[in-house]
């Protein structure tokens, strides 16, 4: 899992551009690594979807934080296999809950940011959001689930 695969342009700003990718690998794995892990449920598989994913991303052009995290999450997104039986906590909420989640949570994005990468209205994933919290604090107990998660 070598940082050498992500190697910049032949020229005056190489190290800079690796200095730049492997500061984003270190300031993005754990989080990516997180929601791939949570959405395949296999470790090694994680690392291999999440190394892919930054290494394509990182063959694309040249993009702002923004536009690199939604990529990045983007990009593992669609290399993960989402069709991976739920936990017994998760048996209530539908995939898209998951995701939502998953995004929100392991990804630590925000609901514009989850919205951007599901293409719907901010609204929407807010609903689906406190619909599937709801759906977690009646289907496990409230005892389960920590303070800061539970709702009114």
């Amino acid at each position: 899992m070598g940082l050498r695969s992500f190697s910049g342009k032949p020229g005056k700003g190489t190290a800079l551009e690796n200095d730049a990718r492997r500061a984003r690998f270190g300031a993005y794995f754990p989080r990516v690594f997180a929601y791939v892990q949570h959405s395949t449920g296999d470790e090694n598989a994680a690392r291999e979807i999440v190394v892919e994913s930054f290494t394509q991303v990182f063959s694309g052009r040249e993009l702002q934080e923004e536009e690199f995290r939604l990529a990045l999450f983007g990009t593992a997104r669609r290399l993960c296999d989402t069709g991976r039986a739920p936990n017994t906590a998760e048996e209530c909420l539908t995939p898209r809950e998951r995701d939502i989640l998953a995004l929100m949570f392991d990804a630590q994005l925000s609901r514009e940011e989850a919205a951007l990468l599901l293409e719907t209205q901010e609204a929407s994933v807010t609903a689906e959001f406190v619909r599937a919290l709801k759906k977690l604090r009646s289907g496990t107990g409230s005892q389960v689930i920590p303070a800061f998660l539970r709702l009114p």
